[in-house]
């Protein structure tokens, strides 16, 4: 979206497909950025572009009431460039990216991607390096899946008991009921994790 409102000109769509898709990039800004640029228009005017929420209600204008998939976002890795992060803040910022999403409604979220390879200037988004070493991403993912994996689904709880003080407004939780005794709340600083 480059200001000229594409999500606008295109109308519903939503009989024609099963889901929408934000096609995100977070450049080196946090996964809960409020975005960059002008602001949206009706109904997305709250947010700018770049912020999730702008991508998913851009979407909804499109595909309406369908959940929302995010097809492909990430982050560059060390690379000599301003909209880069150093490894270990992608693995924090992908995992925050990842709940945050979730928390949003957003099903299912496609990394760029699993292995550095190409030549395309974006050959540094990798999970793994392009020898096969792991980046504090992927082993922040597999701490995840560890957690969450087995004794059946996965819920989403309505309420979880959680009592919190001091300055909250940048606190994001989630929580997610492994079992009937098992439930597990993350919490997470909403904020830059480092100075751009």
């Amino acid at each position: 979206d480059k200001g000229d409102n594409p999500s606008a000109a295109l109308g519903d769509l939503s009989s024609y497909f099963d889901f929408g898709n934000t096609h995100a990039y977070y450049t080196s800004r946090e996964p809960g950025t409020i975005g960059w640029g002008r602001p949206g228009v009706s109904p997305c005017e709250p947010w700018r572009y770049g912020a999730i929420q702008y991508n998913v209600c851009s979407a909804q204008r499109v595909s309406g009431s369908k959940p929302v998939m995010s097809t492909e976002t990430g982050w560059l890795v060390d690379v000599d460039s301003p909209v880069s992060v150093p490894a270990d803040l992608h693995g924090k910022y992908i995992t925050r990216m990842l709940l945050s999403h979730f928390r949003l409604g957003i099903p299912r979220t496609y990394i760029y991607q699993f292995m550095d390879s190409g030549s395309d200037g974006f050959n540094s988004s990798g999970l793994v390096t392009a020898t096969g070493d792991e980046r504090p991403a992927f082993k922040e993912i597999r701490t995840l899946i560890q957690l969450l994996q087995g004794g059946g689904d996965v819920e989403h709880p309505s309420a979880v008991p959680l009592a919190l003080s001091g300055d909250l407004a940048d606190v994001r939780k989630i929580a997610f009921e492994k079992s009937a005794s098992t439930t597990y709340a993350m919490l997470w600083i909403e904020k830059p994790a480092a100075d751009r």
